[in-house]
């Protein structure tokens, strides 16, 4: 990098509360703090859509689904809000300093989670098709469960299906997945195995907490073939972990359902801070308190299915991946933004404005990890260059090159605009 740009933009609705969690559907930016407030902001104009308050304790994690935020914090609950956000509302004029006559987002139903660790959920949306066949697979039935508040474009039989990991309510060193919108859990514990025999005093096995979690389920292999479900979990201990749920050969005429341990690394020296996925699922990265950026290969059975580097600066806090799989972004506990190029792991240079720890990275997606398009496309569907041409403090950059967001513990929500590099 022969200049480290200076931020885009700065949002500093959430100052001083530290900035916790980060989603970027492009051009929404959901952020969430120490506070336990969550904004959703329009990068094009610059200008907040909602900021409310959203749980009583910090918040762990955010996601946009449709038109619904997912939010999950410390006073362990997982809630789905309704947005107020109509499509003429995308580029408003309403300036910053106005955000608390926004109009307030609704709940429409919350699950009771564990939230003692910081790990935070993990969302996989599901398709009808999807939802059925692992219904079938698994053997399980959504209970009724409690009302949903429908929004006004949602029509009866229209809602959305998606399933959710976090730590298991118990025991944070195992997961446990529920069903969306039923709030039904349909499995408990993954990982339960590796902890001590029932009976037995010896902790030696004991597993550490989960720091991350990743639920997806790679497309169908060429042969047509199903993949499992499958969770990606990075550890205390510094492990990271593949979990498959997998048919048990158990005699008779049916296969039993279980989740198996497909595979298992341990190059970090100290805890897993944070792992992304990349966004077409074939590979992670995990970072840590240790000097060192991994690079797992999901696809890879046997043989060599990592690449480490090792780098001059100690503690990370989180790291993002872009959606084309090339460019890799680390947040530091020096404030600093490292880039790396996925291929080799090699150090591309930082980007400097963070004083303090970078607790929250995104790069723009146009769709999550595995699942269909889930950013409000009715507000994206006046982005033109005549929009562009009037962002005010964005003028100098096209929305769309603004495409890594990051928040730090001083509050405030820096964006970057990288297309000077030829990665």
């Amino acid at each position: 990098m022969a200049q480290a740009p200076a931020p885009a933009w700065i949002h500093r609705w959430h100052t001083p509360a530290a900035l916790h969690a980060l989603d970027f559907p492009h051009p929404l930016l959901a952020a969430g703090d120490g506070s336990g407030r969550v904004s959703v902001s329009d990068v094009r104009t610059a200008r907040p859509l909602a900021v409310w308050q959203a749980h009583e304790a910090s918040i762990l994690g955010v996601k946009l689904w449709g038109r619904d935020v997912v939010t999950h914090g410390r006073d362990n609950l997982l809630r789905v809000w309704a947005l107020p956000i109509r499509d003429e509302q995308a580029g408003s004029s309403l300036p910053p300093r106005d955000v608390a006559s926004l109009p307030r987002p609704t709940v429409r139903y919350e699950v009771e989670v564990n939230a003692l660790n910081y790990c935070p959920f993990s969302l996989l949306p599901l398709s009808r098709a999807d939802s059925a066949e692992l219904r079938r697979a698994m053997g399980w039935q959504a209970r009724a469960g409690q009302q949903v508040a429908k929004t006004p474009q949602q029509k009866l039989g229209e809602e959305p299906e998606a399933l959710v990991a976090v730590p298991h309510t118990l025991e944070a060193a195992y997961i446990d997945v529920y069903h969306l919108p039923s709030c039904s859990r349909i499995a408990t514990a993954i990982g339960a195995p590796d902890v001590q025999t029932k009976g037995s005093k010896d902790l030696s096995n004991r597993p550490g907490i989960a720091m991350s979690v990743h639920l997806f389920r790679r497309a169908k292999s060429k042969d047509g073939e199903a993949q499992p479900l499958s969770v990606l979990v990075g550890y205390e201990d510094g492990k990271v972990k593949l979990w498959e749920l997998r048919a048990l050969d158990v005699g008779g005429s049916s296969a039993k359902m279980a989740w198996t341990l497909a595979w298992e690394e341990r190059v970090h020296t100290e805890a897993v801070m944070a792992v992304a996925l990349s966004e077409d699922l074939s590979f992670a990265v995990s970072v840590s308190a240790d000097q060192r950026v991994v690079r797992y290969d999901l696809g890879q059975v046997d043989g060599a299915r990592t690449l480490m580097q090792r780098t001059n600066h100690e503690g990370r806090a989180s790291v993002c991946i872009r959606a084309d799989g090339k460019l890799i972004a680390t947040g530091g506990w020096d404030g600093s933004i490292r880039l790396y190029a996925v291929e080799e792991l090699r150090g591309l240079g930082k980007l400097s404005y963070h004083r303090e720890s970078v607790q929250a990275l995104a790069f723009a997606r146009q769709s999550g990890p595995g699942a269909a398009a889930d950013s409000l496309k009715d507000a994206d569907s006046s982005d033109s260059e005549e929009d562009e041409d009037a962002l005010g403090p964005l003028a100098h950059h096209s929305t769309r090159s603004i495409s890594l967001a990051a928040g730090g513990k001083e509050g405030r929500v820096s964006l970057w605009d990288l297309q000077m590099l030829s990665i």
